[in-house]
């Protein structure tokens, strides 16, 4: 889940090291993984990353990775007024809000913001700019607007921006958009691909704005609600729309609710009504997210030859249309499965094509190679999304059929078509077999050569995103047509669609299967509440208090109990809850990098024990005793050890002085030896009343003293 796929090309890591802005809160674990790695020195990105996995793991943070689509919001204000001077109603957050939903690479990066003036009101637009600069400045972000004042010109104008606003089109006076809404159907179905964000102002019947997104959202304007109280719906709190400074208020200029919202686009689109009447719940501001949709691109050509260089063949552009389908705004990650492809032919060629229209469009590419197909669940994470699988036509290598492999891929393709990712396939012959790797969502085989054959798109396909600059052309080499395609996924709802076919055959050369993205996890469950606060501390204890600590146990002024004979006087740091939630993601890469840290010093001390190396290598040699002296504790043991040693020494040394000068004194004087004999008596007297003798206590010391040696 968290490391590069083998082969990654050098240079910045291939996971993007930042959170993307629109979903930060969506892809959480991600954002801190990928924030993580970014502050990581790359020889020890790999070890941390591994850390940080496994503990996200355990903390249940990472799983199957959401479907993060495109919205469309609808607010019901026209914006004529916005807050008091130097302030942000929460009327400016609403749509403020909205755009800053926008997919970008990061969070430092401009938001490009287009707006739709053919038909609105200059003093208003104005405003509505004015109040999305102020909330986009709050929160640290910049903004950067342009103009359409032609419907015609929204294809080219809807290039490289992020979020298309539609400000109330009052001087229309009442007449549909329908017609004008059919032919922005495929760019805008394009832009949504792309995560882009349509927001949409409208207070009366009389301006019909709502209508330029009727392809994919019906709805109407119910009753007016200005001067009305306004709220957050509770169970949307956690909606970016209202996430940020948006509670309770009152619409500051004309506004109405919503009638009947339903989307009919996107099977699994969902409608959150974010903001609501107070009194009736009827919706004022609604969010309509549309998962983006996966595809399987089959095209009958394997790329061998391309285009002069530095031009763009047709045969070239329906390649580089069929990765620029990929779910982002940003930088597209493509994953080459080459194994049994031809490195320096056909793969070559067609990333040279990819290129050359991603450079046309103004996006850039990434690519990584996957060289061994089992690695395939680990490598296609949520952060690649394009597949790319070029013609293999070593696959003999494998036996002839790639079957297995496309059985073993079933699910892991599945659920990247269904998060919204797109699968390329190019295929020329029986030899190469490549679209066998997809059997396990769409069943097709090879049909007839087209080698040099015409070619055109299919009648009702010329606006199709594949289709694009694409028109009737000359297949290359190394062309095909396929044979009998259908689905293989039950219940998918997934269409197939014909793009281009052989004009002799009919066949069809190029293909596109569309799988509807999955249904999009509810903000609640993205990022839950978080938990109740712990309750507060309590106050520090008086002297009095303090006093009875480790007292008789008797009960203080506040009831609780005393010292070591009862209850303690004040709560102990074990008694006291710590509410600290080690799943958060935002510890994980602290708690990463500590334990990542400790394993490290522990690994490098044990080397360096092992192969006897620098200061560990005088330790090994020294003796035990010496080893222990060392420090300067067991520096003070030793010289206790020899000072006892003294003192033995000079007590045995007193001892023979008075036994030589007893048996001097006896022999010299008879009386004399007589009382000295009785003294002696007295004194081994005094020495059994004491409990030990001299000797006893020399041989007890020296036991002693071996022990502690």
């Amino acid at each position: 889940l968290c490391l590069e796929p083998k082969g990654a090309p050098p240079g910045p890591p291939f996971w993007p090291p930042r959170p993307r802005a629109a979903v930060r809160d969506q892809r959480s674990t991600e954002a801190v993984m990928a924030t993580a790695l970014a502050s990581t020195p790359r020889t020890m990105s790999r070890f941390f990353a591994m850390l940080a996995c496994a503990l996200a793991l355990l903390a249940g943070q990472v799983g199957a990775s959401p479907n993060i689509g495109s919205h469309i919001v609808l607010i019901a204000h026209d914006y004529a007024t916005s807050g008091p001077a130097g302030t942000l109603s929460q009327q400016d957050y609403v749509l403020g809000n909205s755009v800053l939903m926008a997919d970008t690479d990061d969070e430092s990066e401009t938001i490009n913001v287009i707006v739709y003036t053919e038909f609105s009101d200059e003093a208003k637009v104005a405003v509505a700019e004015q109040a999305i600069a102020d909330v986009a400045a709050a929160r640290g972000r910049t903004i950067a607007f342009s103009r359409l004042t032609s419907a015609a010109d929204l294809d080219t104008a809807l290039n490289l921006k992020h979020v298309l606003f539609l400000p109330e089109q009052a001087n229309r006076a009442g007449a549909s958009f329908a017609t004008q809404a059919a032919e922005w159907n495929p760019t805008l179905k394009l832009f949504l691909q792309h995560r882009g964000v349509i927001i949409v102002n409208s207070v009366s019947t009389n301006d019909l704005t709502y209508e330029l997104v009727g392809g994919f959202v019906q709805t109407s304007i119910a009753a007016s609600t200005t001067g009305v109280a306004l709220t957050a719906q509770v169970g949307h709190l956690c909606n970016p729309v209202v996430k940020h400074a948006v509670t309770n208020y009152t619409a500051t200029t004309a506004s109405a609710s919503w009638g009947a919202t339903t989307v009919t686009y996107g099977r699994n689109s969902q409608v959150y009504p974010v903001v609501v009447v107070a009194s009736t719940g009827d919706p004022v501001a609604i969010d309509v997210e549309i998962p983006c949709n996966g595809h399987v691109v089959l095209i009958g050509h394997d790329y061998f030859t391309s285009g002069e260089a530095d031009t763009i063949s047709t045969q070239d552009r329906v390649l580089g249309n069929a990765v620029l389908l990929a779910p982002t705004m940003g930088n597209i990650h493509v994953l080459v499965y080459d194994q049994y492809a031809d490195g320096r032919g056909e793969v070559l060629s067609a990333r040279q094509a990819i290129g050359e229209v991603m450079q046309e469009a103004g996006r850039t590419t990434t690519f990584a190679k996957l060289h061994q197909w089992s690695r395939l669940p680990r490598a296609l994470s949520r952060r690649v999304n394009v597949l790319f699988l070029p013609e293999q036509e070593n696959s003999r290598a494998y036996g002839g059929s790639l079957k297995p492999i496309g059985a073993e891929w079933k699910e892991v393709l599945l659920a990247h078509v269904q998060r919204g990712g797109i699968v390329v396939v190019n295929a020329y012959s029986n030899f190469d077999r490549t679209w066998e790797l997809v059997n396990g969502l769409v069943w097709t085989s090879i049909g007839g050569r087209t080698t040099q054959q015409l070619v055109s798109v299919t009648e009702g396909a010329e606006k199709h995103p594949v289709m694009r600059g694409v028109g009737a052309y000359q297949a290359s080499d190394g062309s095909t047509d396929w044979f009998r395609t259908r689905l293989n996924v039950a219940d998918s709802g997934a269409t197939i669609t014909e793009l281009v076919h052989v004009e002799s055959t009919g066949l069809p050369i190029v293909i596109d299967v569309e799988f509807p993205g999955e249904e999009p996890i509810h903000c609640s469950e993205r990022f839950p509440p978080p938990p109740p606060a712990s309750p507060p501390p309590s106050p520090p204890p008086s002297p009095i208090i303090a006093s009875n600590i480790g007292g008789d146990g008797g009960a203080d002024d506040s009831g609780a109990g005393g010292g070591a004979g009862g209850g303690d006087g004040n709560p102990s740091i074990k008694d006291q809850e710590v509410n600290v939630d080690v799943t958060d993601p935002a510890l994980l890469p602290i708690i990463g990098a500590v334990v990542g840290f400790i394993a490290f010093v522990i690994v490098v001390v044990a080397v360096l024990r092992y192969m006897g190396i620098g200061c560990f290598k005088a330790k090994a040699k020294r003796g035990r005793g010496e080893n222990r002296s060392d420090s300067g504790s067991r520096e003070g043991s030793g010289s206790r050890s020899r000072s006892r040693e003294r003192s033995r020494e000079r007590s045995r040394e007193r001892s023979r002085e008075r036994k030589g000068s007893d048996g001097s004194g006896s022999q010299a004087s008879g009386g004399r030896g007589t009382k000295d004999k009785r003294s002696r008596s007295a004194r081994k007297g005094r020495g059994k009343k004491s409990g030990a003798g001299r000797e006893p206590i020399e041989i007890k010391d020296v036991q002693l003293t071996e022990q502690l040696v």
